[in-house]
């Protein structure tokens, strides 16, 4: 089963070798990509719910005008466990900060 040859054998040993140091960095570009990619979208989506906060009205005092310069931030939720199976869109919760 095994070759006599030491020489074929270190050849063998190499080839292993040389294939599982190949796997590991092409896992490694693999989760490195994947990441930059994750963080790309993460960013237009940002872009895109900062635009559309630019278009809502601010928060609201106790009867008054948006404050100057108010701070908001949305948080978008998935839909709950609760919900009946029937509604599988998710629904978006948006909360306002000072």
């Amino acid at each position: 089963m095994f070759p006599e040859s030491l020489r074929l054998r270190i050849q063998i040993w190499h080839g292993f070798l040389l294939a599982a140091v190949l796997t590991g960095l092409a896992l490694s570009a693999f989760r490195y990509q994947s990441a930059n990619e994750l963080r790309r979208v993460d960013g237009e989506l940002r872009g895109r719910v900062r635009a559309l906060a630019d278009g809502l009205p601010g928060p609201r005092g106790p009867g008054g005008p948006p404050a100057a310069g108010a701070a908001r931030e949305f948080r978008l939720t998935t839909a709950s466990r609760s919900m009946p199976p029937a509604s599988s869109t998710a629904s978006t919760a948006c909360s306002t900060r000072r």
